[in-house]
């Protein structure tokens, strides 16, 4: 059988194999046809190959794949499986000014074009690395099987993301509900504008980063003065907002007792001009 389908090889150069069997060495195919290899299988995998690389396959012409799978309900239409350190399951390469690396298409309810699955926590599920870096069309999901924006992460009070997410027109929207919330304390706004007052506020610029100048304290400052967060390295918007609001507050409260004591003088001026008057009169 072995010496049959190398015979087909040769001649006819290309290669459609409908039946389970097995080569133990190298099998090299060239074809001007539409498929150099065409493996169908009704119970488990159309090609199965082990070794260094299992699969090596290249699309020379302007159009065409190194490697198509497709498989029905529950399967998977290229399958790779990398059981050593540094090793890659399936790897995509392109090198034409139009080519793509690795193509997926997914068709049907829940189907999948790529899917990449780790069994450890030191391994990638996927890795993409070098070019301009990648391109997500027309959404980008995070633990979320129902994205409506182009970036939504996690899903409503799962404490997943809580359905963060990146609006059409570029706005970043974080989860914010009451319903998400827990282990509500109140603070003394007038605190919190007094430690900001002391916050060193400075412009700056990220090392090794183009995008310009910055304003703002240092996050080891913000967490020292508030606590807030996970770590001395990082501001959160949502606690830089909030601060915010509380200062705008304080200020609010300031303003008004200002605004009374103005009133206040107001009226003991007015009184006063009255005395004068009358005293005048009398002289």
């Amino acid at each position: 059988m072995k010496r049959a389908v190398v015979f087909m090889i040769i001649f006819c150069q290309s290669v459609v194999l409908f039946s389970q069997f097995e080569i133990k060495a190298n099998l090299e195919v060239e074809s001007d046809k539409e498929h150099a290899i065409k493996a169908v299988s009704n119970n488990a995998y159309g090609i199965f190959a082990s070794g260094e690389t299992g699969v090596w396959s290249i699309a020379a012409g302007k159009e065409g794949y190194g490697v198509y799978g497709h498989a029905g309900f529950g399967l998977a239409g290229v399958y790779g499986y990398a059981n050593r350190d540094s090793r890659d399951g399936v790897v995509g390469w392109a090198d034409g000014s139009a080519g793509e690396g690795l193509v997926g298409v997914g068709t049907g309810d829940g189907g999948k074009g790529i899917f990449g699955r780790a069994l450890d926590k030191a391994e990638w599920a996927a890795y993409l690395w070098g070019g301009k870096g990648v391109i997500v069309r027309p959404r980008l999901s995070i633990e979320n099987h129902d994205p409506q924006y182009p970036i939504h992460a996690g899903n409503l009070g799962q404490g997943n993301g809580n359905g963060a997410h990146l609006t059409d027109g570029g706005s970043w929207v974080s989860g914010s509900s009451r319903s998400f919330k827990e282990n509500f304390e109140t603070v003394d706004p007038h605190e919190v504008l007094a430690k900001v007052a002391n916050l060193d506020i400075t412009s700056w610029h990220y090392k090794k980063s183009k995008e310009g100048m910055h304003l703002g304290p240092m996050a080891e400052d913000f967490y020292a003065a508030f606590g807030l967060g996970d770590s001395d390295k990082y501001i959160e918007s949502v606690d830089a907002d909030g601060i915010a609001l509380s200062c705008i507050q304080a200020l609010i409260d300031r303003i008004r007792d200002l605004e009374i004591r103005y009133q206040e003088l107001s009226h003991f001026n007015k009184e006063m001009q009255k005395e004068i008057q009358n005293l005048e009169t009398k002289h």
